[in-house]
């Protein structure tokens, strides 16, 4: 009996909708006996390779989206479920009198976003105040303010800023400090000798030049160039992901004066002060040695780049 209940419990954890479910026009519903039987691979022996018995015939069967890299039949499905669940309350929103105001605005940013032809008509001209203050950009003090605002709007120039609970007093919340600046997603774009990655950053490189083409710039591709080469002596700074995981090494709870003394030639007042975090006194700086050598690459970097 107890190993019946562990190899019914092992088909639930896998299988928590029938395999089908993906398909344009889907089935009646399994039962949940079916549903089990459907996942399981009883033409192997459970004490030879239990996961193979328990889910074999879901593994067997099922067809990975070729949007998809990956794929787990308990997750993976339920956040799908929540996607479908979460877009039909915004086309609701969206599709309603207005009379309840929340709704409302639900329903109106769903529909800005949702509006391909507007978006295209309105070209640059929604981000033109941030470019015209990129622009206006003459010394450390504007850099430092600029990349402090571009945090409001999702960007994450040079450091991250969060608030978030004190390691040591989660009742505390205090601002963390983590590194930022990589226009990819991790150092290893940058620096891992894989021809895959080899690849992407001759992609990545287009990218950035098509990115200051479509908003006005000239010359893009040298630019370009310039903006990449800043980020790989960024990338060279950063820890990896997998030292970044262990809060004890991540922790170094500092003042205002602390962080400034970390990186003298960077205007701290002016990133926070952009930020709208000019009075943050506590912060948790997740990398000291970082923000000291990037106070070295930022003032060694002509202001343009």
């Amino acid at each position: 009996m107890k190993r019946t209940s562990a190899v019914l419990a092992a088909c639930l954890l896998c299988c928590l909708r029938p395999v089908t479910a993906l398909s344009d026009t889907p089935p009646a519903p399994l039962t949940l006996g079916e549903t089990v039987l459907a996942t399981m691979d009883k033409t192997v022996d459970p004490c030879t390779d239990f996961y193979q018995y328990a889910c074999g015939g879901w593994l067997n069967s099922f067809e990975l989206p070729p949007e998809k890299s990956s794929y787990t039949r308990s997750f993976s499905s339920i956040a799908e479920r929540n996607e479908t669940l979460i877009r039909s309350m915004l086309e609701e929103a969206a599709a309603s009198d207005g009379s309840n105001p929340d709704q409302k605005r639900i329903g109106d940013m769903y529909g800005a976003c949702m509006d391909e032809a507007g978006i295209e008509a309105a070209g640059i001209t929604p981000i033109q105040p941030m470019l015209t203050k990129i622009h206006g950009v003459s010394d450390l003090k504007s850099v430092m303010h600029v990349a402090g605002e571009i945090q409001k709007v999702g960007g994450i120039p040079f450091l991250a800023g969060y608030v978030d609970g004190d390691f040591t007093d989660p009742d505390t919340s205090i601002l963390h400090i983590v590194q930022g600046g990589l226009g990819m997603p991790d150092r290893d774009y940058y620096l891992s000798a894989d021809p895959d990655m080899v690849k992407i950053r001759a992609e990545y490189l287009k990218t950035v030049s098509k990115m200051l083409t479509l908003a006005g710039e000239g010359d893009t591709d040298a630019k370009a160039q310039k903006i990449f080469d800043f980020e790989l002596k960024l990338a060279k700074i950063h820890k990896p992901q997998d030292e970044l995981r262990d809060p004890e090494t991540t922790y170094h709870k500092i003042d205002r004066v602390g962080m400034q003394k970390l990186a003298k030639k960077l205007p701290f007042d002016e990133f926070f002060a952009g930020m709208d975090a000019a009075n943050a006194q506590a912060i948790n700086v997740t990398d000291p040695t970082m923000v000291k050598a990037l106070g070295k690459l930022v003032s060694k970097t002509d202001i343009e780049t």
